[in-house]
């Protein structure tokens, strides 16, 4: 079960502003549909074909560009056009590794993944997208709802104010997730883990330095950061995974459960609630909710072989 959906658009479907913003509307992580770069340059590319409209038109292009680009994410897909047209090569990298759809104006040979974009809407099979689901909680059943998130970021950052290092329930899921953001991803060398600041510091360190290196892979920095409330200042919330291209929130903890039963809620936070929790745990913002109290870096440890 997955939250966040992978498409290949076709850049020659987009033939003016109007049909980027359509798309612009319909796509990003908080709506769990993204699209491929396909290849490397295709954001770029895009933009260079639409260099000579008049004034007029450029202000609504810039505008629906800026939007659209946000939800153009870096998933390795290929960096160069295979075959000898950007359809054929969307077919062959589907082959390889299946789309959502392959959004195309074209399906010369009636491929039953080509949607073209006019026929997309929240009722079609290939476009639909649950922003919440009931998941197991199990760190690879998570990995697989949010890999696509995972793997394309450059910023990670866990947030669960009961993490507790020394507790398998929670090393098993932060293994997990650490594993996959760092899979093929060169652009990750450093994760956050921020929780709530509870007793001696010190003791709280020597703890993580003790039960997480192992857990983190070789050459990546995880940084924990511990925060205290505010007086007259708001709570800790639920738990969230937040990245450079959007966030998560788990309502019951990232920790698994030796239940086989138990699940706990997860869903894909909008983009005003996504900038606020970043906000929340930025030491430095005048908005910043809570107080740092401490925060020190456990090299990775774990072999990535």
């Amino acid at each position: 079960m997955r939250l966040i959906h992978e498409y290949a658009v076709d850049p020659g479907s987009l033939t003016d502003w109007r049909s980027i913003r359509t798309l612009a509307d319909k796509v990003g992580v908080p709506k769990g549909r993204i699209i491929a770069r396909l290849p490397k340059t295709w954001f770029r590319d895009l933009y260079d074909r639409f260099a000579t409209v008049s004034v007029i038109e450029n202000a609504n292009l810039e505008k629906a560009l800026r939007r659209l680009e946000r939800s153009v994410l870096p998933t390795g897909r290929a960096k160069k056009l295979r075959a000898s047209t950007w359809l054929e090569t969307a077919e062959d990298e589907h082959r390889q590794r299946p789309f959502r759809a392959i959004i195309a104006a074209e399906n010369p040979r009636s491929h039953p993944a080509i949607v073209p974009l006019e026929d997309l809407n929240e009722d079609h099979e290939r476009w639909e997208a649950q922003r919440e689901l009931p998941l197991a909680r199990e760190g690879d059943v998570w990995v697989d709802a949010i890999k696509l998130l995972l793997t394309s970021c450059s910023e990670l950052m866990f947030i669960d104010p009961h993490f507790k290092p020394d507790a398998s329930r929670y090393q098993r899921t932060l293994k997990a997730l650490c594993v996959a953001a760092t899979s093929n991803n060169s652009r990750l060398t450093k994760i956050e883990y921020h929780v709530e600041s509870k007793g001696d510091p010190g003791f709280f360190e020597s703890a993580c330095q003790k039960d997480i290196p192992f857990l983190v892979p070789q050459g990546v920095d995880l940084e924990v950061v511990l925060w205290s409330c505010k007086a007259g200042g708001q709570d800790f919330h639920a738990r969230y995974v937040l990245t450079n291209h959007g966030g998560i929130r788990f309502e019951q903890g990232l920790d698994d459960s030796k239940s086989t039963t138990s699940t706990t809620d997860v869903s894909l936070l909008d983009e005003v609630l996504y900038k606020r929790r970043r906000t929340d745990f930025t030491a430095g913002d005048p908005d910043c909710a809570f107080t740092k109290v401490h925060s020190f870096i456990i090299k990775g440890q774990r072999s990535r072989s």
